[in-house]
């Protein structure tokens, strides 16, 4: 190959050789990019953990668990009848005064959601970590929370609590939770 040749071969290769090298490098780069990104709302996530076991939440969930324990066994005597439940769980809210704690959890979920939605936190972890006892507390306190959205007119009420509660409700078992649901 004469000296011209691999010149014209050099001058025709040195712009594509660049070209791949900034594609490859972008690409790198968003992987990177992406990957931080996730770290970023794991972490974000994991403030939520640590903010639902701080003192304010922690002491709200504590009185709701204990005043449920006082009523178990008349709860066993209601679970079969709607109606029956439902008017038990909104007596026991009143009586053990538990509007305060309800609404502390309520609050946590709503900003949670917010949170999951806005792809700020991680949903699956946030699921992983939370769901359990968002179904829990959604299934002792809707009648309460039905009652509070139809006086205050409302729909907003409870809503992520429910909604962390009803994500994946109806999919297949194995089946990956999604916060679009």
């Amino acid at each position: 190959m004469k000296l011209t040749e691999l010149k014209e071969w050099t001058d025709v290769l040195t712009p594509i050789a660049g070209a791949v090298a900034i594609a490859v490098g972008g690409v790198f780069a968003m992987v990177q990019y992406l990957d931080k990104k996730h770290d970023d709302r794991v972490k974000e996530t994991l403030a939520f953990f640590d903010r639902y076991n701080s003192n304010h939440v922690l002491e709200a969930r504590t009185v709701l668990v204990s005043a449920w324990l006082r009523h178990a066994a008349e709860y066993e005597q209601v679970i079969g009848s709607a109606d029956k439940y439902y008017a038990f769980t909104r007596r026991v809210i009143h009586d053990e005064n538990l509007r305060r704690e309800v609404a502390v959890i309520n609050d946590f979920f709503a900003a949670l959601d917010i949170c999951a939605r806005n792809k700020i936190c991680e949903c699956e972890v946030a699921l992983l970590l939370f769901q359990p006892d968002a179904r829990s507390y959604y299934g002792y306190h809707y009648s309460f929370i039905a009652a509070e959205r139809s006086r205050a007119k409302d729909d907003s009420i409870g809503a992520g609590l429910e909604s962390f509660a009803k994500i994946g409700r109806g999919k297949p078992a194995g089946s990956s939770p999604d916060c679009t649901d």
